[in-house]
C-alpha cells in the first residue's frame, strides 16, 4: 500500500513538474524569447524523455515555429500518450503528426502516423488519394483575348503564354492588391 502511495505520489509530481514548465515556457515566448524556451524544454526532456505531457508541448513548441522535427516529436509523444493508457492524447498527438506529415508531403510517416491515429482510438481522418504524376507543365486556357488579360494584369505584352501565370503570381506577391478608397473594387 506505501509503494503504491509513493508511486501515485510520483506521476502527480511528474505531472505537476510538466504542467508547470509548460507554464514557464509559455512565459518565456510571451516575454520573445523562444530560445530560451526551446532550451528549458530541451532540458526537461532529457531529464524525463518518456514524459508524454512534456514530448507534447514540446512537438506544439516546435509547430509553431515551423520547425520540421515537429511531426515526429508528435509521433513520439503519440507513442508515449499510448505507454500511458491516453488513447484520446495519443490519437490527438497523432493527428496532428498525420497533418504535418502531408503539409510536407511525406505521404509514407503519415500512413504510419495514421496507424498510430487509429490505434489510439481515432476515427474520421483519412488520407485522400495519391495523385497522379504530373506531366510537364499543365495548360489552363485564359478565357478572351490574351493581350488585355496581359494588360490589366500589368504583365507585359511580350510575355510568353506559359509565362503569364508565373509574372500574374510574381505581381500579387510584389504588389498585392488593394481595395480603393471610392469603391469596394481590388486593385493592384
Amino acid at each position: 500500500m506505501a509503494v503504491r502511495a509513493a508511486s501515485i505520489l510520483c506521476l502527480i509530481g511528474v505531472n505537476m513538474f510538466a504542467s508547470e514548465l509548460l507554464d514557464r515556457v509559455h512565459k518565456y515566448e510571451d516575454a520573445g524569447d523562444s530560445l530560451k524556451a526551446r532550451e528549458a524544454i530541451s532540458q526537461a526532456l532529457k531529464q524525463t524523455p518518456g514524459d508524454a505531457e512534456l514530448r507534447q508541448g514540446y512537438a506544439e513548441l516546435l509547430e509553431r515555429y515551423h520547425d520540421k522535427k515537429a511531426a515526429s516529436e508528435y509521433r513520439v509523444a503519440a507513442q508515449e500518450w499510448k505507454k500511458a493508457g491516453k488513447n484520446s492524447e495519443c490519437a490527438a498527438a497523432a493527428r496532428r503528426a498525420v497533418l504535418l506529415d502531408m503539409l510536407s508531403g511525406d505521404r509514407n510517416a503519415a500512413e504510419t502516423d495514421l496507424e498510430i491515429f487509429r490505434s489510439g482510438g481515432g476515427s474520421g481522418l483519412e488520407l485522400p488519394a495519391p495523385a497522379p504524376p504530373a506531366e510537364g507543365r499543365q495548360r489552363v486556357a485564359i478565357p478572351g483575348p490574351l493581350r488585355s488579360f496581359a494588360r490589366m494584369a500589368a504583365i507585359s505584352a511580350d510575355t510568353l503564354p506559359d509565362d503569364v501565370f508565373p509574372a500574374l503570381a510574381r505581381n500579387v506577391v510584389t504588389n498585392g492588391y488593394q481595395a480603393s478608397r471610392s469603391n469596394d473594387e481590388l486593385e493592384h
